[in-house]
């Protein structure tokens, strides 16, 4: 017992202090994956919806989403048109849109790098999963995650069930396009968010799946 308190009551010199030694910090860190995601979208430079085809299935209307970069593809391996199902899956070599008169010739030429078919009830979930993994208490907690909330249930360029049944082919495609379009630039926005936010690593996933899956 008594060794027990000579042990106690022992001085142990503490370690001295490096007064030259950097300073640490908390790091936010981000998932490889959602990385990877934000190379992709950084690299869009448009996003289209020019055409529609009908599912090879079920004849369910598909919307044909063109991706377009300012840079050149490397690569001479074939796009895929897929809308989620392999039956209706085909391939496409990627295109170039050039320009149509010689003042335009200046102007970088756009590149086709893909070419994906979607559902609008695929654009639906994307939104619903989207609107799954923003913060809880948004409004008090992220400021990022309750400005999407905002946009997801106030915005007139959604993928709401009225548009659907109630708008033409042609203001059904400027909407999803603008849907799009707006994603990938939440995606990119930094705009002060919680350092848990859920939604600002996996946005970026879910859009890449959305785009190139």
């Amino acid at each position: 017992m008594q060794l027990h308190l000579d042990r106690i009551n022992s001085k142990v010199p503490m370690p001295r202090l490096n007064p030259y030694a950097p300073t640490l910090s908390p790091v936010t860190t981000v998932p490889q994956d959602a990385s990877w995601s934000m190379d992709f979208l950084t690299n869009i430079d448009q996003i289209r919806i020019i055409d529609t085809q009908p599912s090879v299935q079920d004849g369910t209307t598909l919307y044909v989403v063109e991706l377009y970069s300012l840079c050149p593809s490397t690569s001479n391996i074939p796009t895929v048109r897929n809308n989620g199902s392999r039956g209706d899956t085909t391939v496409q070599t990627p295109a170039t849109a050039t320009s149509s008169s010689s003042s335009e010739q200046s102007t970088p030429e756009r590149h086709l790098d893909l070419c994906v078919r979607r559902r609008f009830t695929d654009f639906a979930h994307l939104r619903h999963e989207a609107l799954a993994v923003t913060c809880v208490n948004a409004r008090f907690l992220c400021k990022y995650c309750c400005q999407f909330q905002t946009y997801a249930r106030f915005h007139a360029a959604q993928p709401f069930w009225f548009v659907r049944v109630a708008t033409t082919k042609k203001q059904k495609k400027k909407i999803l396009v603008r849907f799009l379009a707006d994603l990938v630039d939440f995606a990119q926005s930094r705009v002060q968010r919680s350092r848990h936010c859920r939604l600002r690593q996996t946005l970026p996933m879910l859009l890449e799946k959305f785009l190139n899956d």
